[in-house]
């Protein structure tokens, strides 16, 4: 059968069925497996398997779970209540300092996590009742904290450049050392904005009031609440940075450090271990399967022809063009696949594609690998079916709307694009650390 006809019906059930309503994890292996099963027959299957089985035993993927797991105990053991109290302490003088503080409580919590959806319901419980508080205007707390939250897909430990990594056969390390400036650009944009916002219409986000701030020596002892979670991020990154250890390996030393940590707060409980556990489990598998769904999708395209034809199609385009106009085109493809997929599928179909594109215009890999994480990122905020969006709505108040979260982040996906487009003008932003 010809490729392009494969291709067609592939991408057309996909959509089709993703309309229906039906799960993606299911779908993606589903339409690969009924595929396969129409071209080659049940003998091919084994090939299908030992694939998955490649994958699933990789010791890249074993990050994950484990860094999952650092962050449950992290989040159950209360440390990110303790965070954002400090920051408040701090920051709660300052006009529009809850909501400052509440990005800059999102990238450290990005570096503890690295799993957008829990950046985003936990802060969001613990953010957004204290900014309705002092009645800062909704738009601005909502949207600090979904493009907030997300951060956590760019400051490691980020679980999609662990499976970027993997795809694109590039050090994961390198992608967190790209991924750290990825980050704090963001974020940066995020304070500024809320700090000019704050001030040309102070009514959006009032000062707390004298009476509720604590006294300076109350503020010093808010401090000792960010010591112990900075020591778990400076271990783990660093030992990654200097080459002390492996993805996998600086996991586990944070997963013992979460416990040390939890422990020192005497807050380290059977049941608190047992809740951790639990949650690291129920993440891990979800974003395990998408990854077997998702390989099982792209085996069907290559055993098929159509992954190639694709890359000749891409490459024969790319001929024609320079680079740039050539970038955007890859990156609007993953800008408008991430309004309909979740991000770790479009990572393992698409990546095997635009490999072969970067490597003929010798673009770097790393710096490709971290704008593609950016653009995957945009995904989680960008209706209708960012993800973020979805996990918000779940913890906001009855009054607060599925429309009223749309419009929220709409200047904080513009944001995100003035500081993608900084980093496609200046890779030297995200190269500086590798090169």
């Amino acid at each position: 059968m010809d490729p392009v006809i494969i291709i067609i019906v592939m991408f057309f059930s996909l959509l089709g069925l993703l309309a229906l309503g039906l799960p993606l994890v299911f779908l993606t292996g589903g339409i690969g497996t009924a595929v396969i099963l129409f071209l080659f027959g049940p003998a091919f299957y084994m090939s299908v398997i030992t694939s998955i089985l490649t994958t699933s035993t990789s010791i890249l993927y074993a990050a994950i779970p484990l860094f999952i797991f650092m962050g449950a105990i992290l989040q159950e053991s209360g440390i990110a209540e303790d965070l954002f109290s400090a920051l408040q302490a701090w920051a709660g003088g300052i006009r529009g300092g809850l909501a400052m503080g509440t990005v800059v409580i999102c990238c450290i919590f990005a570096a503890m996590v690295g799993v957008a959806g829990a950046s985003v319901v936990i802060i969001g419980l613990i953010a957004l009742p204290n900014m309705f508080k002092y009645n800062y205007d909704k738009n601005i707390a909502l949207g600090t904290i979904l493009a907030g939250g997300t951060l956590g897909q760019l400051i490691p430990p980020s679980l999609l450049f662990i499976a970027y990594g993997v795809e694109a056969s590039v050090s994961v390390s390198d992608l967190f050392l790209g991924g750290i400036p990825a980050g704090l650009i963001l974020g940066g944009l995020f304070i500024i904005y809320i700090f000019i916002r704050a001030n040309l219409n102070p009514e959006m986000c009032p000062i707390v009031p004298e009476e509720d701030r604590p006294n300076l020596k109350e503020k010093v002892a808010h401090l000792k609440s960010i010591i112990l979670p900075a020591l778990v991020i400076i271990f783990v990154l660093g030992s990654i940075f200097t080459g002390i250890a492996t993805p996998s390996e600086a996991a586990a030393v944070g997963v013992l450090g979460a416990i040390i940590t939890a422990g020192m707060k005497r807050r380290l409980t059977l049941k608190m271990l047992k809740k951790s556990i639990i949650a690291s489990f129920g993440v891990s598998g979800m974003i395990l399967w998408l990854v077997f769904g998702a390989k099982c999708y792209s085996l069907a395209l290559i055993a098929s022809g159509g992954m190639q034809t694709l890359q000749q199609m891409f490459i024969s385009l790319s001929q024609s063009l320079s680079l740039y106009p050539t970038l955007f085109l890859m990156f609007g493809i993953i800008f408008v696949m991430g309004f309909i997929l979740e991000p770790i599928t479009i990572i393992v179909i698409t990546v095997p594609v635009f490999i072969p594109i970067v490597k003929l215009f010798n673009i770097d890999p790393i710096w490709f690998g971290v704008v593609y994480v950016v653009f995957l990122q945009l995904s989680y905020i960008t209706p209708p079916f960012g993800y973020s969006l979805f996990y918000l709505k779940g913890v906001t108040p009855p009054d607060i709307s599925l429309a009223d979260i749309y419009s929220s982040v709409s200047w904080f996906v513009i944001l995100e694009l003035i500081g993608v487009g900084l980093m496609i003008a200046f890779p030297i932003l995200i190269t500086f650390f590798t090169s």
